[in-house]
């Protein structure tokens, strides 16, 4: 993953040491939640 606030001129902006953070379902926006099944194949 690409790190966008990592230092452009660094060679190791592509190192993915972040990762990303699953949420409930509530946390998503409305229009995502009453259209899951158009998501389902990128939300776990």
């Amino acid at each position: 993953m690409y790190d966008h606030k990592a230092d452009k001129s660094d060679q190791n902006k592509w190192k993915n040491v972040k990762s990303l953070k699953k949420v409930n379902l509530g946390e998503l926006p409305g229009y995502i939640e009453l259209n899951l099944s158009k998501f389902k194949k990128w939300l776990d």
